[in-house]
């Protein structure tokens, strides 16, 4: 679902956070409850993913981004399981052009209720 940073003032203002040289407007919210960071973390057919995963702790995030491998050396899938304190953030590029930011979070999870988003989190 693509959202709005009227929608979602906190949620995209973490997600610029982890970019910070991102300057786009396109952000997109995806229940998932895992995710495979190995998988299209290469210019695979056309398309090239950047993962940052969000660990929450204490009060805090902090951020985790997995090894970038070659598609030769590709250990194999890296599949992430996606909790209430674990989410990640993806900047995607298709043929050279910038495709956004995507928010994965773990839709049965406490913090995520009716459809809003409740993160410990504050701008």
């Amino acid at each position: 679902m693509k959202i709005t940073k009227t929608q979602y003032p906190s949620l995209v203002s973490l997600m610029q956070t982890s970019y910070p040289d991102y300057k786009g407007r396109k952000f997109f919210l995806v229940p998932k409850s895992s995710i495979d960071a190995n998988v299209e973390a290469n210019w695979s057919g056309g398309t090239k993913y950047y993962y940052k995963f969000l660990v929450y702790k204490d009060g805090i995030f902090s951020t985790f981004v997995p090894p970038d491998f070659a598609p030769w050396k590709r250990p194999g899938t890296m599949e992430v399981k996606l909790t209430d304190s674990l989410v990640c953030i993806t900047h995607t590029f298709f043929c050279g052009r910038d495709c956004g930011l995507t928010f994965y979070y773990n839709e049965n999870c406490a913090i995520w209720q009716k459809d809003k988003l409740f993160l410990y989190y504050s701008a």
